[in-house]
């Protein structure tokens, strides 16, 4: 409020506001406040249905305004409005309608519905708002007095037709003496009376319009007094016996004569003429002239009026305001283009020219305030005719402040961009299709697709870019289907593309327009060729890996079988029969067996995580042939084959693991050894080719399959070279083979004529350079067994008790004191009684693990220093480092194997005791 205004005596504006948003009622009221010293009284309502019923049930009669939002929850501004229509046509307050949607078409389309005023709400300001209030006020008050005026003009139409046809002046005589007046025509038709005969006065003043007659009786007694001149005149109403009323302009001149010796009034004649056109005229140019003012000063727009030259003459007082123009009295009579930068000169004086001439020029540019605001406008220049002769005496500019429009339209070109920039740099092809099915936007990548640009796609259907018959009925269909049912759609489809065909899904999905109809469809089309081949190799892997669970199980049952049944038989045959020995070698083989399974998953599993180390070494390809013979043999016997074996005697290095190496050859033996019938025969080779190595293992087997040969060395695929798969096996072997070979930079390839035929079964190793070609270095082993080292005391802690009790078993029968522990705590105590020389502890113990215990063992002084050996099922190179850290002296892999066992107690034989 303004320094010494006095609040209390403002008079409360009532305004109803009409708004579901609550940020937008609150930010409605903030600017009202403070764009008006006004007290302001609010009423808030969410929907249209409330607001109606608040405007026309309110106690105090309607609001001084509405503030209406367009759209509302339960309908817009265009059904609110037409039911607070008031019976003469006009709402029974003023309205203002806010609209959120910068679209100035609304404007005229809520005006024509009723509303005084309408503001948009990204351009609405303090000013604004209180202006259009203010202005709706004003305009709803105008409007109201004009069309009762326009009322009163339609109920004397009639008259004005009467008066045109008989136009002049109506003379009424007057006699005094007999109180009587004669009407001439032109009068009788003036007043509705009869003509030519006397009538009494009191006719005459029947006539007179109620409003006006007290004036009327006051001017004629004045005329009547004897010691005046006997005139007057005035203009006055009359209503006729029809019910017309009519303007009269009347003049009155009273005769006087001695009557009795007194001066009286003897005689008069009033001249009347009908002047309702005049009247009626001068109302309307007033109520014009009202109007036109209010037009000026109720647009936010700045108007100016022009002489033809291009002088000012008059702005009104917003555009002064949006100019930030102080004093428009040093502007008046000088050249509009005083206003704008020179640079614009040739562009007003344009329009100027051409309004001159009756031709509206619009143009748009950038000018700055009067105190440099930046602002940008839309200008129009017309002419204004003499309405006479038609000629142009003024030229009128509207000049609209577009600077929010011209930001939010660089805003919306930069998101355009972006969003361009975005969808030419998805993978995804994007489209949009109009009702015709025409592509009406593309993306980049619909060019990588059809190998066509995208000003070749757009503004065609797909027939018309030749697409398949096939596919275009298909994409029709489903876009057709989108438009029709509102809802999204896939599809699926295989297309030729420049790479070649391709599978695609596309989704589509439908493009509202304001009125809720699907006005676009946007299909967005994703290559999902690799998701389906890795979706298939997934399934696939899946396949392969339940058929190798289900291996795996039944390869393990297989040799429990046979050791449960060898048990039993020790059970029940005496030591030493023959049918106790030949149990235990069955069980041996069977526990071996079952050791080499559980050694392949290991070896896949560290070399599939990188963890397996090469102990690389200049070999004789003849060592690593009989290291694999030897380890196979058993197996090969045992089928009955006959193996032949023939190496080059050229000699043939290699840089590699002998373990490795002999693991590969002995599997691809093993492998032809099961797959070979009873009596087969196995063929070993190995010759020089190049700078390669070359190792041949051909069998007579059952061979492979054509399909099966690209997959042999898969992880987890068998190939089911017998009906029964009787050897059974894990569908690692290969794939271990694989694997190892390329560790060691060679390969292995596998041929087959065909089911029955046998298979070979061909690897490739690089040959060592010359200058690296020696002698390997002597194997610590030679082939005979460790010597038997004398007895010690040995402890063993682990949780499996059958584990535990068996080692401990073992290791008594090669002569050396055991003693058995089953959890940590167990094993200190057993440490600290027994005072072992050798503990095998395992590493997975209960509560305390293996890794504590040998801690605690090392850091108690108070306990013997004796060697400790870990037991564990996890063999990598990480987990002997982790070992070797606690403080173990060897790590072992479950089952521990005897020979491993004798050669670490051998290797404690010759450190001296205690």
């Amino acid at each position: 409020m303004k320094p010494g205004t006095n609040r209390s005596a403002v008079p409360v504006w009532r305004v109803f506001i009409i708004e579901d948003s609550p940020e937008d009622r609150d930010e409605i009221r903030r600017l009202l406040l403070k764009g008006s010293d006004r007290q302001y009284q609010f009423v808030e309502v969410e929907t249209g249905a409330a607001g109606v019923r608040a405007i026309l049930d309110a106690s105090s009669g309607p609001p001084y305004c509405v503030v209406l939002d367009y759209a509302l929850p339960d309908g817009d501004a265009m059904e609110v409005l037409p039911a607070v229509i008031g019976p003469d046509g006009l709402t029974v307050c003023p309205v203002v309608v806010l609209t959120g949607v910068a679209d100035m078409r609304l404007g005229p389309t809520v005006l024509r519905a009723g509303a005084q005023d309408f503001i948009g709400k990204s351009w609405m300001t303090a000013e604004s708002l209180t202006r259009a209030v203010e202005n709706a006020a004003e305009r709803w008050a105008m409007t109201r007095e004009i069309q009762a005026r326009r009322t009163a003009l339609q109920l004397s139409e009639a008259q004005l037709q009467l008066a045109v046809e008989v136009a002049g002046l109506g003379v009424n005589r007057i006699d005094y003496r007999t109180h009587t007046v004669v009407l001439d025509s032109v009068a009788a038709a003036l007043f509705g009376l009869q003509a030519g005969v006397p009538l009494p006065r009191s006719v005459i003043h029947a006539t007179l319009h109620p409003d006006d007659k007290a004036e009327i009786v006051r001017l004629m007694h004045q005329s009547l007094d004897p010691n005046g001149d006997g005139t007057f005149s005035m203009e006055h109403r009359v209503i006729r016996r029809d019910g017309s009323t009519r303007w009269l302009y009347v003049k009155k001149q009273v005769a006087f004569g001695e009557v009795g010796g007194t001066r009286r009034p003897v005689t008069g004649v009033l001249a009347a003429v009908d002047i309702t056109d005049r009247k009626v005229a001068d109302e309307q140019l007033r109520a014009s002239e009202e109007f036109n003012r209010s037009l000026m000063c109720g647009t936010a727009d700045c108007v100016k009026v022009l002489d033809t030259d291009g002088r000012l003459l008059h702005m009104n007082v917003p555009g002064l305001c949006t100019l930030e123009i102080d004093d428009f009295g040093p502007l008046c009579g000088q050249p509009w283009t005083t206003l704008w930068p020179a640079h614009m000169h040739s562009e007003i004086q344009r329009a100027i020219t051409s309004a001159s001439t009756g031709i509206t020029h619009v143009f748009q540019a950038f000018r700055p305030t009067a105190k440099g605001r930046p602002r940008w406008w839309d200008v129009a220049v017309s002419a204004v005719r003499n309405p006479v002769n038609g000629q142009v005496v003024r030229l009128l500019v509207v000049s609209r402040d577009i600077t929010n429009r011209k930001q939010a339209e660089a805003t919306l070109v930069a998101r355009e961009r972006e969003l361009r920039t975005l969808a030419d740099n998805t993978p995804d092809i994007l489209t949009r299709f109009d009702r015709d099915l025409r592509h009406v936007f593309v993306n980049a990548a619909i060019e990588r697709a059809t190998g066509r640009p995208v000003a070749d796609i757009l503004g065609k259907t797909n027939r018309e870019l030749e697409m398949p018959a096939d596919l275009c009925d298909q994409w029709d269909a489903a876009v057709r289907n989108v438009f029709d049912a509102g809802q999204n759609k896939s599809l699926d489809f295989t297309y030729d593309t420049p790479a070649g065909p391709r599978l695609f899904t596309a989704r589509l999905v439908p493009e509202f327009d304001a009125d809720g109809r699907v006005e676009f469809v946007l299909g967005v089309t994703t290559d999902v060729t690799e998701r389906k081949h890795l979706e298939e190799a997934l399934h696939d892997a899946a396949r392969r890996k339940d058929e190798f669970l289900a291996t795996l199980a039944h390869e393990l049952r297989n040799p429990l079988a046979p050791i449960r049944n060898g048990l039993q038989v020790m059970r029940m045959s005496p030591a030493g029969s023959p049918a106790v020995v030949k149990a235990r070698e069955m069980m041996e083989r069977q526990l071996g067996h079952m050791v080499r399974l559980v050694d392949d998953l290991m070896d896949v599993s560290r070399i599939n995580s990188g963890k397996v180390e090469l102990k690389r070494e200049k070999l004789q390809v003849r060592a690593v042939v009989d290291h694999a013979v030897e380890v196979s043999r058993p197996l090969v016997e045992a089928g009955g084959h006959t193996l032949t074996v023939t190496v080059s005697d050229e000699p043939m290095w290699v840089d590699g693991d002998l373990t490795r190496l002999a693991q590969v050859l002995s599997n691809l033996l093993n492998n032809a050894a099961k797959y070979t019938p009873n009596g087969g025969h196995i063929a070993l080779s190995a010759g020089v080719e190049g700078d390669e190595v070359v190792i041949d293992v051909a069998d007579t087997g059952t061979g492979i399959s054509p399909d099966m040969l690209p997959k042999v060395f898969d992880l987890f695929s068998q190939v089911d070279r017998t009906l029964d798969r009787a050897q059974g096996g894990l569908g690692i072997g290969l794939s271990l083979v694989n694997k190892l070979l390329e560790m060691h930079g060679g390969t292995v390839t596998a041929q087959s004529p065909g089911l029955g035929l046998g298979s070979t079964f061909t690897v490739r190793l690089p040959l060592a350079a010359a200058d690296e070609r020696h002698e390997p270095a002597a194997a610590s082993a030679n082939g005979t067994h460790a010597p038997r080292p004398p007895g010690r005391r040995v402890l063993v802690v682990d949780d499996n008790v059958d584990g535990a009790e068996s080692l401990a078993m073992m290791l008594e029968l090669f002569g050396h004191a055991s003693r058995v522990a089953h959890d940590g705590p167990a094993g200190l105590s057993a440490v600290r009684e027994f005072q072992p020389e050798v503990v095998f502890l395992d590493i997975g113990l209960p509560g305390m693990s293996g890794y504590e215990v040998a801690g605690r063992i090392r850091a108690d002084a108070t306990l013997p220093g004796a060697i400790l050996v870990a037991m564990t099922g996890w063999g990598s190179e990480q987990d002997k480092q982790k070992s070797r850290a606690a403080g173990f002296d060897f790590h072992l892999t479950k089952p521990i194997e005897v020979q491993a066992a004798q050669e670490i107690l051998a290797r404690f034989s010759r450190i001296p005791a205690g």
